[in-house]
């Protein structure tokens, strides 16, 4: 579900690695003033973007984050269940930080 650690030692490539490796050696046998030179170049600073992009999804979730959601979500949980006990009108909700 969620990481609280970093990425494991023996990780091996994805597959949008392995395409970035594949078009660095292609770039390496064409010219550089081609316009197919161009064309990869363009489509390797894509899947740079991609890969950003997938990095930034997989963060771990940091332990003082994840005990913020927990303690903010048993906050929510007993109010709901004490108005359900005891009706009452309450301005608890504004109470609640908003993350």
């Amino acid at each position: 579900m969620f990481t609280f650690t970093g990425k494991e030692k023996d990780q091996k490539p994805t597959s949008l690695e392995m395409e970035i490796e594949r078009l660095f050696g292609i770039l390496e046998e064409l010219d550089p003033t081609s316009e197919d030179y161009e064309r990869a170049a363009n489509q390797l600073a894509k899947l740079y973007k991609l890969k950003e992009i997938d990095n930034n999804s997989n963060k771990p979730v940091s332990k003082d984050e994840a005990l913020k959601a927990l303690t903010n979500l048993t906050g929510i949980l007993l109010i709901l269940n004490y108005e359900r006990l005891s009706v009452i009108t309450t301005k608890a909700f504004g109470l609640i930080r908003k993350v």
